[in-house]
Parts: structure tokens; sequence; C-alpha cells
């Protein structure tokens, strides 16, 4: 890798150094369609109006979606809080929406910069939800989003002064967590011994709906929060655009730092306490083995010295309701895992780069960490995760050359070593190479991470040259350019196609929002931010369900996300779903509650549709610490980008 030292201060928007110029704008196919005779004779049917119940940037696009079999322009009106109409103009007719089933029409607003609440929008005789026009809509989103993870702590009371409300508050969940190795039989009659030591695993977050916490759904949950600090580090400081200790009070905040390093921290010091010490023995099943039709495992005792456990939970699923300070079941450490051990080599890399100036003690602890995890996942690549255990989710995954690269690309970032990279062809990171080389990364997510290596190149400049930098932006484009050409290609503007919709697709959208605004942050081109907003309006009540997938959130907002302790649904002494958390969203692929399964007998055709907000519905209305992460990030984002925010 090419030294730059002198451009430590490098902007994202001079990364390629004039190389996108080739990248052709596109063109919204309906903007240039020719123009069709609008009507005054509405239809005789019902119409509905769908919209970003919480409210459109002063400066950006601006649109709503009409459901309206006429295939004629429908003449609409907006009008202001007082009732006075402010703007008017004609539906653009898009026709049949193939995720819906829904003829569609749109209406586009985006000359309307005039601040001001209680907005709405009518057309023949039907009015839209109310909606708000201001320099910075997701102010407050952003707040309770990362307030989210202060509430899914583990370890330490959830105090009244730093929740959304009082009800949120709570007495500590497993705060003494002294755990041992599981013993016992697993799912295929397999029997596990344990082990002769235990470690102190309290505080980090839970993860989803369950009291289980998982170093690689953590990691990549981890690694997103810190790299909107470091985005913000790059651009003046979280402090200075607006992320200082007092934005969302959290009980470290009278040590002066930014919400999201106290945050971060609370979760990498639980990652690093999953990391085995040197000199400890433990079983683990080597290479990939066929588990299938009850095949048992074949383990074998090794030195487990700085690798990871993957998980922490109950041997058998809790029920619903109930308080994690009411949960007294015996939890377990379930067997390291390469994944797992590559996700803290990464994320305590990162952790390393962040906390130099701010506590070089606790750096120092990240980066010995990091190495060390990095060296065992050399020695030990190919330790796998199975589903064979009750109790919590098994985050398998069978390919772990992007993570072997992820962790690589985050070390040398952080030390300058450049054989972290040259030997990367020595391990399994050699296939992420190939895909790098072939334009053929994948998508992100925890199981995928090929894409993290590229925004570490972007936005920590020390050790990475410029032609480093220009070959991860042209990437970063033309994967960006693939999710604008998609987002075109439906009639709520969201990068995805029919076959998409799976478990977290609302968090699969978010991230597809982060590549959006890396794209936006390369060249200033308000395309990409537009874009970025075009998936908040879905998130927000721009879809044909109307319906805001964000608790708290606008007219119609989801409330009865699956939660064992906010779980009003099930029993009202408990709170409902904590405002700013966002639901998984639609899914036809992998609907496998008895809810979702009689759903889909009748949306699988509209698979945008699949989606209810019922608490027992975990494929389809879970929260997860992995989702909310990028909502913090593009919420942040939108934030400290609006330099370059402009309509198309």
């Amino acid at each position: 890798m090419a030294h730059l030292k002198e451009d430590k201060k490098l902007k994202f928007h001079i990364f390629v150094a004039g190389s996108v110029a080739f990248i052709a704008a596109l063109t919204l196919p309906n903007a240039v369609a020719a123009p069709i005779k609008s009507t005054d004779n509405c239809p005789n049917e019902k119409i509905e109006i769908f919209l970003n119940q919480v409210g459109y940037e002063t400066p950006s696009n601006k649109s709503a979606v009409v459901s309206s079999k006429s295939t004629s322009p429908l003449k609409w009106t907006l009008k202001d809080g007082s009732g006075e109409s402010t703007l008017s103009g004609e539906t653009i007719v898009l026709g049949l929406d193939k995720l819906s089933g829904l003829h569609t029409h749109r209406i586009s607003f985006s000359s309307l910069k005039t601040e001001g609440k209680d907005y709405t929008l009518e057309t023949c005789g039907e009015t839209s939800e109310v909606f708000k026009i201001a320099s910075n809509p997701f102010n407050s989103l952003s707040e309770e989003a990362l307030r989210f993870f202060y509430q899914m702590r583990s370890g330490t009371p959830i105090l009244e002064a730093y929740t959304s409300t009082p009800e949120y508050s709570r007495p500590a969940g497993h705060p003494s967590s002294n755990l041992t190795c599981f013993n016992g039989l697993d799912r295929t009659k397999k029997n596990w011994d344990g082990c002769d030591y235990s470690l102190d695993v309290t505080g980090g977050w839970y993860d989803a709906g369950d009291y289980g916490k998982y170093v690689v759904n953590g990691g990549i949950s981890l690694w997103t929060l810190q790299n909107a600090y470091e985005r913000m580090s790059i651009l003046g400081g979280a402090n200075n655009l607006g992320w200082s200790a007092s934005r969302v009070p959290l009980p470290e905040e009278h040590k002066g730092w930014s919400p999201l390093l106290s945050e971060t921290r609370w979760e990498m010091e639980f990652l690093l306490k999953m990391q085995l010490p040197e000199g400890y023995q433990t079983q683990a099943p080597l290479g990939l083995q066929n588990v299938a039709k009850g095949k048992k495992l074949e383990i074998s005792q090794i030195d487990g010295g700085g690798l990871a456990h993957h998980k922490v939970h109950e041997d058998q699923w809790l029920g619903l309701p109930i308080s994690p300070n009411d949960s007294n079941e015996q939890r377990y450490l379930y067997p390291v895992s390469t994944a797992a051990t590559l996700n803290l080599a990464a994320t305590a890399s990162q952790c390393a780069r962040i906390w130099k100036k701010i506590d070089a003690a606790f750096s120092n602890k990240c980066l010995n960490a990091a190495k060390k995890a990095y060296t065992a996942a050399k020695a030990y690549p190919d330790i796998y995760a199975y589903d064979l255990f009750d109790g919590g989710g098994p985050y398998a995954d069978s390919d772990l050359s992007d993570e072997f690269a992820w962790a690589a690309f985050e070390l040398f970032s952080t030390t300058g070593n450049t054989e972290y990279i040259q030997e990367l062809k020595d391990t399994p990171g050699r296939d992420w190479l190939s895909r790098y080389k072939n334009e053929k990364l994948n998508g992100l997510y925890w199981a995928s991470t090929d894409i993290l290596p590229l925004l570490t190149i972007l936005i920590s400049v020390e050790h990475f040259g410029l032609n480093d930098r220009k070959t991860a932006s042209e990437a970063i484009l033309k994967i960006a350019d693939s999710y604008l050409f998609e987002s075109n290609n439906n009639s709520f503007l969201i990068p995805v196609s029919h076959s998409e919709f799976d478990w977290g697709s609302n968090g699969a959208l978010l991230n597809k929002a982060m590549i959006l605004a890396y794209a936006g942050e390369i060249t200033e081109n308000s395309k990409y931010r537009n874009a970025v907003i075009d998936i908040m309006n879905y998130l927000l009540g721009n879809n044909p369900l109307s319906q805001s997938y964000i608790a708290g959130f606008g007219s119609n907002p989801a409330k009865n996300m699956h939660h064992r302790f906010w779980a009003a649904a099930a029993d009202d002494q408990y709170p409902y779903t904590a405002p700013g958390s966002v639901s998984g969203g639609p899914n036809v692929n992998s609907a496998i509650d008895e809810v979702a399964q009689e759903l889909l007998k009748s949306c699988k055709q509209a698979p945008i549709t699949c989606w209810v907000d019922d608490i027992k519905a975990y494929s389809l209305n879970e929260v997860a610490i992995n989702w909310n992460a990028p909502l913090v990030w593009v919420t942040s984002y939108l934030e400290t980008s609006r330099g370059y925010a402009s309509t198309n």
C-alpha cells in the first residue's frame, strides 16, 4: 500500500481526484415520460397517499406515492397548517409497481422550501398524514436511535435519567456474568464436556428481542457506530458537529466523551472479555463439518489463547414477556469461532485508532487484543459456528474470507504494518482479493463484510495512498450506482428487488444507505444523498402499508416489535417498543414464525407488504442492534452532510 501521511485531512470529495466524471447521472425514467393529459374526474376507488410521516429536508427532494388505477394524472394540492394551499400540481403516472401490485402515481413537491409543521397533501378528496418541512427533520430520531443502545445494555441498571421516558428504566439485567462453557447435549445429542475455566463477560448489549449477546452481530454493530464517529472525526470532530456529551446524556457524560464513544466503549469492553487469555485450553470443531441429518460434530481440544467465544445465552429460549433482571436461567459461553475472533480483531483495531489520543491505555488494550485475535484466527482459520444449540441464534457463517480481509485492513489501517495486507493471500482472505479484483463484492450484513475494507480505506487515511482510495472509491461508486438503478425500478425508490425481502430487510436498506452516503461524500453529488433520503422516506411511511417502521416516529409507528421487555402487546405491565427502534421489515424468504407464515399466504406476490406489527412475528418485526446501528449512522450522516443537499 502506498503511503501519503501528509494527506491526513484529505476530504471525501477529492478521494477520486476527478476520476468519477465518467459516471453518468441516472435519470428517473418517469421524469422523461411523454406528458399525459390530466383529469378532474377522480376514479371511483379508494385512493391512498403514502409519504414520510415525520418530515422532509428543506433543500432536498420531496415526493409521495399515490395508489390509483387512473391512467391519467391527478390534480393535487399541498396545504400548510392553517389549511392554505401553498403548492399544486399534477401527479406523474408511474403505472404498476411490481413490489406492491399497486397502480401508482408520484407527487413531487421538491420546489417547496418553506419550513413548517402540519403540512398535508390532497388529491381526489383524500388527505395525507401530516408532515413537516425542516432543515433537520431527523434530529430527534438520530438521538433516540442511539439511545436504543443504552436501553439495550446488559449488566447495569437502566436509569430513568437516561431513558426515552420513565417506563424504559429497569434494574440491571445479568449484573454479574461470570460464565463457564456450555456442557450437555446439543441438538444432535452430541455431549459437550464444558471447560475448566470461566470468564467475566458482564456488560455489552443484548442482541435483539432476546437477551443473548453475540460477538459476530455485536461486531458489525459496533463497527458501524465507531465508523460514524470516525467519519465525524475527519469532518471536524463529533463535538463540533453536534454530537457532544450532552447530545444524548449517558452515565459516562461527565467524562466528556461523545455519546457515540460512550456507547461503543460499552460494547467494546464486552467483546474484549470474550477473548480467551493465552494458555487456555478449549473445545472446538475444526474444519467445515456436515451436521445434516443429525450427524455429530467432531470436537478437538485446542490451545484457545486469543480466540473469542461466539456468544452468550441460556440453553433454552426465554418466554415472553420477561424483564432481564427477572431472567435467572443459567447462561453459558458457547464455543469459540474464527468468525467471532475476526470480528474482535477488526473492531478492536478500529477502537485502538479512535481512542489513541483520548485514552492511550484503552487504545493499547484494544490493539493488543486485536493482534492476538488475528494471530489466533490465522492459526485456526476454520472453526465455524453451527445451529446446534437452543436458546439463541447461531450466527453461522461458512465463508470467512471477508472477515479475514476486514480484520487485516483494520489492522493495517491502525498499525501501518504492510504484512497484514501482504499475507492476506495466505489466508482465506485470498478469495476476498479475487472478488475485489473482479468487482464481485457481496452486499453488507453481519455475515458479509466484503465492503468494510473499502470504507476503512476511505475514512482512515494515514496509511492508504491516493491510488488505494481512488480504487476503493470507484468500487463504492459502482455499487452505489447499482443501488440507484434498483431504486428507479420501483415506485417507492428503494434499492431492493422482488427477491430481496428477507429477514431484516429494513436493516439491509439502511446498510445500502450507508454505501450511497459514502458515494455522496466521494462526489458531493446530491443524487446519492437524495437516495439515502428516499430510504428514510420509505422507513417513515412512504410505503404501501403507510407504516412507519421506526417506533415513536410518524403518525402510524410500529409499537409491538418482538422484544421480551418492550412487550406491552403481551402484558400491559411492560412498555411498548422504545422510540427509535427499527423493525426488521417485510420478509418473504425466511418468514418462519406462525404469524408471518399465515400472512405469507396472501402477500407473497407483493413482498413489500409482507409485514405486520405483531409481537409474535419475530421474523418480520423484531428489533436488533445491527439494524439500529446503521440507522444511527444514516441519520447522523444526514445531519452532517447538508452542505451538498439539494434537489436532483
